[in-house]
């Protein structure tokens, strides 16, 4: 009968917060140590997963440390998972995605906030005219205020060739 409990299963739920502001992860991957199965976290930061009674759970996000907890027969568990400001440097937000960096097969360039304070320009386009390589901004008449035109490694998009910019996670068209 003991032998039978070892491999017994159970269903573990919970749920994963950020340890400093107490908000809800969503897709954090929960995964059996030394096992297949795993899951992911919904939009409200919960969890399901089957796993043996005395499993130990690997809990992981991009930006956080890696945190594992022994289940020992627990049926809910509240994680709280901390930053890891190592971390973020190395992780790249794409347009289908967030990738390591050193797995990132495109070019990348940044433009940091700070280089483009106190610029004397009256749109922002200006601002990043020979900031990144592959970049082109031009002007079209020259009228005061009249926008800049903006193309990234030429046109090659068939329909529309204008970039995407995206502040804050919400994108605004140019």
């Amino acid at each position: 009968m003991a032998q039978f409990l070892a491999f017994a299963q159970s269903k573990v739920t919970g749920t994963v917060t950020d340890a400093t502001k107490k908000e809800t992860l969503v897709g954090v991957t929960v995964k059996e140590k030394n096992a297949k199965n795993a899951t992911a976290t919904d939009i409200d930061g919960r969890f399901e997963i089957r796993c043996s009674a005395n499993a130990v759970l690997e809990i992981s996000y991009i930006g956080y440390k890696t945190l594992e907890i022994n289940v020992d027969g627990k049926n809910n568990l509240d994680i709280q998972l901390s930053e890891d400001d190592k971390l973020l440097d190395e992780v790249v937000v794409v347009g289908y995605g967030v990738q390591k960096k050193a797995v990132v097969t495109g070019a990348i360039s940044k433009v940091k906030s700070s280089d483009l304070e106190n610029m004397p320009v009256q749109r922002i386009e200006q601002s990043l005219q020979g900031r990144t390589s592959g970049v082109r901004v031009t002007s079209g008449s020259g009228q005061p205020g009249e926008g800049a035109t903006v193309r990234i490694r030429g046109t090659t998009s068939i329909n529309n060739s204008e970039p995407l910019y995206v502040v804050d996670g919400v994108p605004i068209l140019g």
